[in-house]
């Protein structure tokens, strides 16, 4: 992706977890927002403050870049979901459903 920003998170000169994520047009609109392509938190940091600030971290570069607002896209049984259920400023937006055609 020739747009895409990656934030990480280390431990001395360890990667400990990352934030891939792309700027995005929103269509019928003149708005860009972030999303994020993947978020990963090494097992032994995930219960820490690691994906807090992996979250926030993303959405401030995002901001400085001059994007509106992010949407994160979360699957179903991610850990994700409880970390950002925490926060107030977040909303559910929508549900996609996937079907495999090969």
């Amino acid at each position: 992706f020739e747009n895409a920003a990656v934030y990480l998170a280390l431990n001395k000169d360890k990667v400990i977890g990352f934030s891939i994520f792309i700027p995005c047009k929103e269509p019928r609109s003149d708005y860009y927002y972030g999303t994020n392509l993947w978020l990963y938190v090494s097992p032994k940091y995930r219960n820490g403050i690691v994906p807090a600030r992996l979250i926030t971290g993303t959405e401030m570069w995002c901001k400085r870049q001059g994007l509106s607002y992010f949407k994160w896209d979360v699957n179903i049984d991610s850990s994700l979901i409880k970390a950002l259920n925490k926060r107030k400023e977040y909303k559910k937006e929508s549900i996609i459903y996937s079907k495999k055609l090969v």
